[in-house]
């Protein structure tokens, strides 16, 4: 669990960082990046995905974005057997 917080609370940290004032410009695309979507942990993203990175950049700013839902499905006696 501690593990689970320190990876939580470190990006909560980035995101935070990559938004003052005086942060760089690619930044906020270069933390999206790091903890959305690299697999093998680069820093910044490639060519290829740059137009991803820049949508949910923009997401971001705007508040043009969605949690997943919280509540849980039932599942029926039969599902969980």
């Amino acid at each position: 669990m501690k593990d689970l917080e320190k990876i939580f609370y470190g990006n909560i940290v980035a995101y935070d960082t990559a938004m003052l004032p005086e942060a760089k410009q690619g930044d906020l695309s270069n933390v999206i990046w790091k903890n959305i979507f690299s697999d093998d942990g680069t820093s910044t993203p490639d060519a290829a995905a740059l137009h991803s990175v820049q949508v949910y950049k923009e997401a971001i700013l705007s508040g043009n974005f969605m949690f997943t839902s919280l509540k849980q499905e039932k599942i029926s006696a039969k599902e969980s057997h």
